[in-house]
């Protein structure tokens, strides 16, 4: 893939990018009551995860069917160190729900930390820009701009393609330099010089976390 037209990275002109919360078919699926009590165990999962772990189960006992508790659920087991099951919840959230966009992000991740970068492009069907992804699409929250970017600059750099990590890495700078995920991607596309020279020697560390 040498020499890879970055043209495959959409300007951030030729999207919209929301910072208010963004109804999604998923979201519609729950009433008021429950949005609210999300709210609420969103904000126990890094104070009290084990106690939001056992929320969201709960709460996925009553909505079994929505891919956006399961996607809390791995990220609750994470923070709480329980990084098998956070995995098995993300694989299951993937193979039944591959059309949501944090279900392919938090797969792709599994996957680089497991060295399986060729996977990636299967994930997001061969399209690495949003609107090639979700053409339907014009508008979309800035979670999932930058947690989609940070794949995509993570993957390029994984395969040699510097310029066109860079490129994302670029963009999300543009957005947030402060955002977690700007930050981690800077960690993994812009190593420190001692680790650089690791990198040429040994090939860049396939885990990340």
């Amino acid at each position: 893939m040498a020499g890879l037209d970055t043209s495959i990275v959409l300007e951030l002109s030729e999207f919209d990018i929301s910072f208010d919360k963004l109804e999604s078919k998923y979201q519609r699926e729950f009433s008021k009551k429950t949005l609210a009590e999300i709210n609420e165990i969103l904000r126990l999962v890094d104070s009290d995860p084990q106690t939001a772990i056992d929320r969201l189960i709960n709460l996925l006992e009553k909505n079994p069917d929505n891919p956006i508790l399961k996607n809390h659920l791995s990220a609750a087991y994470s923070r709480a160190g329980q990084h098998e099951k956070a995995e098995l919840v993300a694989i299951d959230n993937y193979e039944k729900y591959p059309d949501y966009l944090f279900a392919k992000t938090n797969y792709a991740q599994i996957c680089i930390w497991h060295g399986k970068i060729n996977k990636i492009p299967a994930i997001f069907e061969h399209n690495f820009n949003l609107r090639s992804l979700y053409p339907k699409r014009k508008t979309f929250h800035i979670s999932e701009v930058m947690s989609f970017m940070e794949i995509m600059s993570i993957y390029f750099y994984k395969i040699g393609e510097n310029k066109t990590a860079m490129r994302y890495y670029d963009l999300m700078k543009q957005l947030d330099k402060n955002h977690p995920a700007t930050k981690q991607t800077k960690r993994m596309v812009k190593p420190p010089f001692p680790l650089r020279i690791l990198q040429k020697l040994f090939g860049p560390k396939d885990k990340i976390r």
